[in-house]
């Protein structure tokens, strides 16, 4: 049950206060460090943070409406090892598939098992305890410690035990000096802080909650008690930072007691049961609620001021009624201890309340108040319980069995209170100012009539005997004794044996519990039965979803398969058409350069010629002005013959030009009618869709909005392109689409 730690590197010693050298640290210090701001301890703390979500994930991601409860281990001593032993985390899924919705985490998975597990004391799991729990199960410890109280702030280092009290007297600031702080910490770790307050001249005790002081007289009497909690003076260098956590802490774990509330207010109204004075001072704890105080909570209905006249008389006829009708006064036991969650004035203890006869009749008040309108909370269990006391630094010890009877409903407004006896006809204890008000008279001179109606003591009679009924006459004796040897019709003065009401009464009971049983044990068999038909037909539906899946998945594989062949064709295509056409132009441009490197050599060849007889004639006598006339003719001849090889090829390159232009152009035209493709027969300005588009309307967004192959496909397509093709092209196009999308046509006869 010892709790983890972690090695401290070398090079975060000192670090952080908390990071000593050769010191192993709790995951809660390394969760401070890392609040103040140290990197190596904020890895470390995340790290753990996503193990335990990993865990959460995948115990918890396939069951969202399931309960999580641990098992506490009943052998273990909270008050020996500082908290109860959780060692099970169990499951309770009303969904489950199998007849029994429980399971047990086994560190991997859930084991299913056949029942409840009897026997043992457990907790409802929130988020967080329920990470806690299987991190400690799956690592296979001996199970979580769970304290009574989670600390709200740390130390920076730990503080010697204050001698707060001395003589009596609480240690308090002057005048002129600022009010010192001290910090309630856990028994067991000196570090933790439960708690803080201040003293102040008076003295006065005030307590840090939600970020701001509030008096509190009730801790100074624990701080005087015989047993006080542990304090320690919290440094001044501190107390800012220890103030932070604490007003952090509030803030991120504000939590409301469920149930009626505890502790009414001066003008509230309830229906309660009060233990005698003498049990109140047994059941009493030091510095916990006065005797006068406890009581069992019926029904709460909120401020007096909330009800109206007529609901306050309708109020006191329903608490007479009641107290009647309920019989002999209730008796059992009050023993135990319990805890409710912190709703603002410390944690609840509470005293289990065991006294047969109390839950049926807070069950039925409040039914009965709620039908006649008044506020009273019907959305939760009732639980018999006796509130003992508010933030109470050190957990009490469970109170001893202790006999409680109950022998008048109270009904109590603000400080007021009515009492009706149990199985009573008068009203006895009618001694409050609210009812002498309302009635101008006490009560107490007043017993219920049998209409209901108050009447005057003295209208009685004065021989009326205690009951308010008047003596028989010997008449009336009389005809009793003859109804009682003869029979026939009962007199109407003559009142049954109580033995034979109280008979009747108990097998009416029976009868009524006999049902109630039958009537739950058929509910609870339909119950299991609608949830087994519900997790068949969730079955069937997973399943369907599945196949549906897995054949679009088939049908987008072959489709994509079959885009990859044509492409691939279509690739080796064009390698070939591209190579044919490079050959092609190749061999042009070889021919066209060979026959300019031909027209160059002879070009070159005419031109020495004429240079070699140009120079033969002069050298031969012939004048310069002879010589050029001469080859005039030849050179005039020439330059004509060159200027019409360059005109004719000018006009072959011009052309080859154009015949690659139209070619390439071609090329293109056909290449981009074979990647948009033509979707169908038809005319393809009616039909053809760009390669992009086909994708998104057959298998991709455009797709999920037609849903092909649901009924009312083809529809569906027709609203969904009209926006964007003309009206005339719309059904041929969708009926290509359907083509494509699911390998059929659209059907002729059939909806779509």
């Amino acid at each position: 049950m010892s709790e983890r730690t972690y090695p401290v590197p070398v090079a975060q010693h000192g670090a952080h206060p908390l990071l000593a050298a050769g010191s192993p640290v709790t995951l809660a210090a390394l969760r401070r460090a890392a609040f103040d701001g140290n990197q190596w301890a904020a890895r470390v703390a995340d790290g753990e943070e996503a193990k335990r979500q990993a865990v959460l994930a995948s115990a918890c991601a396939s069951t969202p409406g399931a309960r999580y409860f641990g098992l506490l281990d009943p052998s273990v001593d909270p008050d020996v090892h500082g908290g109860m032993l959780l060692f099970a985390v169990m499951r309770d899924d009303p969904a489950a598939d199998l007849l029994s919705p429980y399971a047990r985490w086994n560190g991997g998975g859930w084991d299913t098992i056949e029942q409840e597990p009897e026997g043992y004391p457990y907790v409802e799991l929130g988020e967080d305890l329920l990470a806690e729990a299987l991190e400690s199960v799956t690592q296979g410890k001996a199970g979580l410690l769970l304290r009574p109280t989670a600390p709200r702030g740390w130390l920076p280092v730990p503080q010697q035990p204050h001698a707060l009290v001395s003589a009596g007297d609480v240690v308090v600031a002057g005048e002129t000096e600022q009010a010192p702080v001290f910090a309630v910490v856990d028994d067991f770790d000196a570090e933790a802080v439960l708690a803080l307050f201040r003293t102040t001249p008076g003295p006065r005790i005030e307590v840090r909650q939600s970020g701001v002081w509030k008096p509190d007289p009730g801790l100074l009497g624990r701080l005087r008690s015989v047993e006080p909690p542990k304090v320690v003076r919290v440094p001044a260098e501190t107390v800012s930072d220890v103030l932070r956590q604490v007003d952090s802490y509030d803030t991120a774990h504000t939590v409301t007691a469920s149930g009626v509330p505890e502790d009414t207010a001066t003008r509230g109204v309830m229906l309660c049961l009060k233990p005698s004075p003498e049990v109140a001072e047994q059941l009493a704890l030091q510095g916990g609620e006065l005797p006068e105080r406890l009581h069992v909570t019926l029904a709460y209905l909120g401020d007096e001021d909330e009800l109206s006249d007529e609901q306050h008389e309708d109020l006191d006829d329903i608490a007479l009624r009641f107290a009647t009708e309920a019989g002999a006064p209730l008796k059992g036991q009050v023993a135990g201890l319990g805890l409710f969650p912190d709703a603002g004035d410390g944690e609840v203890a509470y005293a289990p309340v065991d006294v047969p006869g109390v839950s049926s009749l807070a069950t039925s008040l409040r039914d009965h108040l709620g039908e006649r309108g008044f506020p009273v909370r019907t959305d939760h269990d009732y639980t018999p319980h006796m509130t003992v006391g508010y933030g109470m630094p050190d957990r009490p010890e469970p109170l001893a069995p202790t006999d409680v009877e109950f022998t008048d409903l109270v009904l109590a407004r603000g400080g007021d209170e009515v009492r009706y006896p149990f199985g009573g006809k008068a009203l006895t204890a009618a001694t409050t100012a609210a009812e002498k008000r309302r009635s101008g008279e006490d009560q107490q001179k007043y017993k219920r009539s049998k209409g209901g109606q108050f009447a005057s003591k003295d209208a009685l009679g004065a021989g009326n005997d205690k009951s308010g009924r008047a003596p028989l006459t010997p008449e009336q004796k009389q005809a009793l004794i003859d109804y009682v040897k003869n029979g026939g019709p009962r007199p109407d003065f003559a009142t049954e044996d109580p033995k034979t009401v109280e008979k009747r009464k108990k097998a009416a009971e029976k009868a009524a519990k006999d049902s109630k049983r039958a009537a739950d044990k058929a509910a609870r068999e339909q119950e299991r039965a609608a949830k087994k038909a519900a997790a068949d037909a969730k079955r069937a539906t997973a399943e369907a979803e599945r196949n549906a899946k897995a054949a679009e998945r088939d049908r987008e594989k072959a489709a994509k398969d079959a885009e990859a062949r044509i492409k691939a064709q279509r690739a080796a295509k064009w390698a070939a058409e591209d190579e044919a056409s490079r050959t092609e132009d190749e061999a042009y441009d070889i021919a066209a350069a060979e026959a300019a490197l031909t027209e160059t050599e002879n070009r070159r060849s005419f031109d020495e010629k004429v240079k070699a007889d140009y120079t033969a004639m002069v050298n031969a006598g012939a004048t310069p002005e002879e010589a050029t006339a001469d080859l005039a003719q030849r050179i005039a001849a020439e330059t004509k013959r060159r200027d019409t090889y360059d005109s004719g090829a000018r006009r072959t390159a011009e052309t080859e030009r154009i015949r690659r232009m139209k070619a390439a152009s071609a090329k293109r035209q056909s290449r981009a009618r074979e990647t948009s493709g033509v979707i169908a027969a038809g005319p393809p300005a009616t039909t053809a869709i760009p390669g992009d588009l086909r994708t998104y309307w057959t298998r991709g967004k455009g797709a999920a909005r037609i849903r092909w192959g649901v009924g009312g496909d083809f529809t569906r397509c027709q609203r969904a392109l009209s926006k964007y093709v003309k009206p005339g092209q719309v059904d041929g196009l969708c009926a290509n689409l359907h083509k494509l999308a699911t390998g059929t046509w659209p059907g002729r006869g059939r909806k779509h």
